[in-house]
């Protein structure tokens, strides 16, 4: 069909017209290339989402292609019927080969990552595929439909080239306007709200805590009420004592956690004053080890990482936490990274500055622990290894962004032939680990002073923008032992297979994805050991820890 009659066809047509043969061919390649596998294994409804992206972005670019054949050669004539029945029988063969085969590569990667078998129903996630995929295409037509319209209004006013180019520049400036504009921001503003009424909620079976050595027990400056959600759980769940004693086989002393809430004080300022104040009155200036925790967005800990911490000195700790945020980490990550930036930086240099204070030899080690946006939090307050290493004793810093400066800044320094999931830094007392056991507890002062714990299979760690015209390093060579040999880069479809495995990122078995409870030990204990710690200690630590 020649440019002249699409042009004369009512506009209406825009939309309520059957797809073209060629945008057709174009969204059966992505639905197919959208079933290979990626990081994690994909719950049916998320793959049918991913899948119907995929043939969204294949449509289109098959329609552009095929209004270029019909621009170079006006002649072409029309596909005839045969053509679309024996190519379409050929699509639907195709398409019926890689759902099979996606479903087969699904159960290789839960079984690559210690997850449970789980059948697709083919024919729900088919239903939901085509129906999220209709819902693209009417949008995208209803974009096009406002585009022509608009470039017809102004061809009274200029020539058609000049009118076309000054719709389409019109309709993107709208609807960046209303995306990023008006409704990312309204998102967010409902998020909060949302995140700000969970806040509110105390899980159950947590009491108000009996020890004056956590905030929110008895004499606590910062009142129960304020703490949060995930607060109370961080303040009300220290390890007793008899626990502690059991494990380590002598003298403990009560551990001591100081955590403020976004609701403790106005101002971050005042938060701040207000955590080392805290501090101070539980005694925890007097403590072996002080740890700092840069906590993600909504405030949350893993509690792998304080009891482990305890375990490990016998209660002879203080770990000190602040919520800056009401919103889960992966929305505060697009819309305002600064936040964490600034309680990191404000935090850690202001319990730095305390314990400058004391006379060194009563001075405990400072430690800094972020995870996710709260590591990224942590770098970028201090900018450069330098920097963190001058403020702290040392940092433990799990599952980076791709974002991190002194992660990526480290890697680039480490040997060409460790893979990017395992690097090797010769001249840094910097560490990586992939997993638990992987990290030698040091001897004497030699250990290192930043230990870096990620997966190969966490998508926190990998994904990037890049991701959609670049094949990262990370797919190229050795892959980590919880990735698929199989896993090949597609431009544009890796990038959004990598952004659907962020939603599952953190439901994954314990050692994969987004998930490090397993090897919390490891890291604290090649970082801080007490005197006389070994490898089988921490093999014992990390059983602890596993036991619900």
């Amino acid at each position: 069909m020649s440019d002249r009659s699409v042009r004369h066809r009512p506009p209406e047509r825009l939309v309520r017209r059957p797809p073209g043969f060629a945008g057709l061919l174009g969204a059966t390649a992505g639905f197919c290339l959208s079933l290979t596998p990626s990081l994690l294994p994909r719950h049916w409804a998320l793959q049918a989402v991913l899948s119907a992206i995929a043939m969204a972005t294949g449509y289109g670019a098959g329609a552009v292609l095929g209004a270029v054949v019909r621009r170079v050669w006006p002649g072409t004539p029309p596909v005839p019927a045969w053509g679309w029945w024996a190519t379409g029988g050929a699509g639907a063969g195709l398409a019926a080969l890689f759902l099979y085969y996606g479903s087969t590569w699904q159960e290789q990667v839960r079984a690559l990552v210690g997850a449970p078998p789980a059948d697709w129903p083919l024919l729900s996630l088919l239903g939901l595929t085509v129906a999220v995929f209709a819902a693209l295409l009417l949008v995208a037509r209803s974009v096009r439909l406002l585009t022509r319209r608009l470039a017809d209004a102004l061809t009274r006013f200029s020539p058609r080239p000049v009118a076309s180019v000054t719709a389409v520049g019109l309709v993107a400036a709208l609807s960046y306007g209303l995306g990023p504009g008006v409704a990312f921001p309204g998102f967010v503003d409902l998020a909060e709200r949302a995140a700000a009424q969970a806040n509110q909620d105390t899980a159950e079976g947590l009491s108000r805590p009996d020890s004056g050595y956590v905030s929110g027990g008895p004499g606590s400056l910062v009142g129960w009420e304020t703490l949060g959600a995930y607060g109370r759980e961080f303040t009300a769940t220290a390890v007793p004592e008899a626990e502690l004693a059991d494990f380590r086989g002598g003298p403990v002393m009560p551990p001591v956690r100081v955590y403020v809430g976004v609701d403790s004080a106005p101002t971050l300022a005042e938060r701040v004053a207000l955590a080392v104040r805290e501090l101070e009155r539980t005694g925890g200036l007097r403590r072996e080890v002080v740890a700092v925790v840069v906590t993600t967005g909504t405030g949350w800990v893993d509690p792998a990482v304080r009891a482990a911490l305890e375990y490990l000195h016998g209660g002879d700790t203080a770990v000190v936490g602040m919520q800056y945020s009401y919103l889960p980490s992966w929305i505060s990550f697009m819309a305002d990274r600064s936040a964490a930036t600034a309680a990191a930086r404000e935090l850690i240099e202001a319990v730095g500055d305390r314990l400058a204070r004391l006379p060194e030899s009563q001075r405990p080690e400072l430690v800094v622990y972020g995870e996710s946006l709260g590591s990224h939090g942590i770098e970028s307050a201090f900018g450069d290894l330098a920097g963190l290493l001058a403020a702290t004793d040392g940092a433990l810093l799990v599952g980076p962004p791709h974002s991190n400066p002194i992660w990526n800044a480290v890697r680039e320094r480490g040997t060409p032939e460790a893979p990017p999931w395992r690097p090797a830094v010769t001249g840094a007392p910097v560490s990586f680990a992939a997993g638990a056991g992987e990290l030698p507890v040091p001897a004497g002062d030699g250990g290192p002073e930043v230990v870096y714990l990620h997966h190969a299979s966490d998508p926190v760690v990998w994904w990037s923008p890049e991701l959609l015209y670049r094949e990262p390093e990370w797919l190229d060579g050795q892959r980590g032992p919880d990735v698929s040999g199989r896993m090949r880069w597609l431009p544009v479809v890796t990038f959004w297979q990598v952004t659907v495995d962020l939603i599952r990122s953190t439901k994954a078995p314990p050692g994969h994805g987004h998930v490090y409870r397993e090897s919390i030990a490891d890291g604290w204990a090649a970082l801080v050991p007490p005197p006389g710690w070994t490898g089988a200690d921490t093999a014992a630590l990390r059983d602890r820890l596993s036991t619900p």
